[in-house]
């Protein structure tokens, strides 16, 4: 399915933007991916930018639609992270998960993830997810980020061709979106806590920056709930599921 209707740009703004906007059109195939070697306005969760060099990195996004209820759309994220590191560590990199939306090597980021709804129902829901993964980065590139970041080239000492990581990397995301279509989400919420680098670590979780009211919190990770929530275990043994935030590993 994700291999049949692939549109690729040598430069957009935003790969998410471009797709969201063809689903609005209509006409786009459940599943169809747009794909980019550079984009100049890609963005994170939050409206975080999203930075990467003309073809450097990998850039994508892919058109979701199921008959399921809004809620249940979320774990696509953790879905889609779980793909990615599958396929690194596939290619000798041992990539670890991040939640809710991020691939690290060794503490420094890897690859990025951000899910958007486009259309929602009472019994279905539609969105893009967008996926950045830094493929060909330099070293030297890489340290002028001001988080830690790293790239397929650093960790593996090899380029890559991005047509043939786009392609791979979709074959594990359509392997991954069809065991949790066919059952259910709780095989693939195991298989991402294994490869969790925070799991049964404290963090702290910070609030979710649109949300004004929420709270810091500090805790034990205690895994994932059924909806791909965090389960934060507190000092008291309580378990309080997280839907949104930003995680701090200590």
């Amino acid at each position: 399915m994700l291999l049949d209707n692939i549109t690729w740009f040598e430069e957009v703004g935003s790969t998410n933007s471009v797709l969201a906007d063809m689903v609005r059109r209509g006409g786009v195939a459940n599943g169809s991916v747009v794909a980019a070697g550079y984009q100049s306005g890609g963005r994170g969760r939050h409206s975080r930018q999203w930075l990467t060099q003309p073809g450097v990195n990998l850039t994508f996004s892919v058109y979701l639609r199921y008959d399921i209820p809004p809620a249940e759309f979320a774990p696509v994220t953790l879905v889609s992270a779980l793909a990615v590191g599958r396929y690194l560590r596939g290619r000798g990199i041992d990539a670890r998960l991040k939640w809710p939306n991020d691939v690290l090597v060794s503490g420094r980021k890897i690859c990025g993830i951000l899910a958007e709804t486009v259309d929602s129902g009472a019994d279905f829901c539609s969105g893009v997810v967008g996926i950045g993964l830094n493929v060909n980065m330099a070293a030297a590139d890489a340290a002028k980020i001001d988080k830690p970041a790293t790239s397929m080239l650093i960790e593996a000492g090899s380029q890559f061709a991005l047509h043939t990581v786009l392609t791979e990397v979709l074959e594990e995301l359509e392997s991954q979106l069809s065991r949790r279509q066919c059952g259910g989400f709780a095989p693939i919420a195991r298989d991402w806590e294994a490869m969790c680098c925070h799991l049964g670590r404290p963090v702290t979780v910070a609030g979710d920056a649109d949300d004004k009211t929420s709270k810091t919190l500090e805790g034990v990770f205690a895994g994932l709930g059924d909806g791909g929530e965090l389960l934060l275990r507190d000092s008291r043994g309580e378990v309080r599921a997280i839907m949104s935030g930003d995680v701090v590993i200590h």
